[in-house]
């Protein structure tokens, strides 16, 4: 199985089967005819089709713009908005981003491993840190001070350290003799298979590290992600619910201006130490401009598109 195919058959169905009304010349009924004598038969034109794409020009990214860390499309960002981004600003921007242990964004913003992330993703961790008399989701939380900080038991976040095309090694097992939906399963347990040995190799170099096997392109491509797992994560910052949680629709955002949602946390070392995080996102005091190339970088939700 390779990409090509899989491609023209969603844009195929894309097109065919998401496409409005067709246009057509409406067909009037004709009397009964009443008298006997033989006429030529006239026939029916057929109704004129227009087409809902006529003249439409599509451009290269016009179908979504997400994309992998192994598969930058690093000329197009010059050409279209100016930005460089080398291997070593892509370095720096992998480094910085974060995975919540609730699958949530997050991202280092300091270099002593202090963390963004939504407020509506630490919820549970701020209300499971309370002590008695508290209520931190209604009234709010800040650690003024490093020893502050609260510990989130089984919180973690996890760093992508680096990927690697496992692709190959997958297919050399495929059994073309199975029927799709086996021959599918079947790939996706060897992949579990490789993680799990992957992770062993990475643990001995470094126990913090894991690998997980991820299918891209409805498995036409398999890609082997190592990540840098830090179990120490401390509360550092909530802000009450009202406004944390204003509007009511998290994801949304459907007040963004007009809502906080936004939590800090502090990764700590096995020593209890802040962890050092060189490659982290800094605040700008100026704030964007017009003109300016924004780039979301993050764990994203599941996608459909190719």
């Amino acid at each position: 199985m390779t990409p090509r195919p899989i491609a023209a058959l969603l844009v195929a169905g894309l097109l065919w089967g998401c496409s409005p009304p067709r246009q057509v010349v409406p067909v009037v009924s004709v009397p009964v005819r009443t008298d006997t004598t033989t006429r030529p038969v006239r026939t029916q034109e057929p109704p004129v089709e227009v087409s809902p794409y006529e003249g439409v020009e599509t451009g290269r990214f016009d179908g979504g713009k997400m994309w992998t860390f192994d598969h930058p499309p690093v000329a197009y960002l010059q050409e279209e908005y100016g930005l460089t981004a080398d291997s070593s600003w892509l370095a720096r921007a992998r480094s910085a981003a974060l995975r919540f242990s609730s699958n949530c964004s997050a991202s280092f913003v300091s270099a002593s491993g202090l963390i963004l992330t939504n407020h509506h993703c630490a919820r549970e961790s701020v209300s499971e840190v309370e002590q008695e008399g508290e209520d931190l989701l209604k009234d709010g939380f800040l650690a003024s001070s490093r020893p502050e900080e609260r510990k989130v038991e089984d919180l973690y976040v996890d760093q992508l350290v680096g990927t690697r095309d496992v692709t190959r090694e997958i297919y050399a097992l495929d059994r073309p003799e199975l029927a799709p939906t086996a021959r599918a399963a079947a790939r996706q347990s060897q992949a579990e298979a490789l993680g799990v040995r992957l992770t062993a190799e990475a643990k001995r170099a470094d126990s913090t590290r894991f690998v997980e096997v991820v299918p891209l392109y409805n498995g036409a491509q398999f890609v082997a992600y190592t990540y840098r797992r830090y179990d120490d994560v401390r509360l550092v910052m909530a802000p009450e619910s009202d406004i944390g949680f204003f509007g009511g629709d998290f994801d949304n955002f459907t007040y963004p201006r007009y809502n906080l949602d936004a939590a800090f946390f502090r990764a700590y070392d096995e020593a209890g130490r802040p962890v050092g995080s060189p490659d982290h996102f800094r605040w700008s005091t100026s704030g964007t401009r017009a003109g300016d190339a924004v780039v979301v970088v993050g764990s994203g939700g599941s996608s459909s598109r190719l």
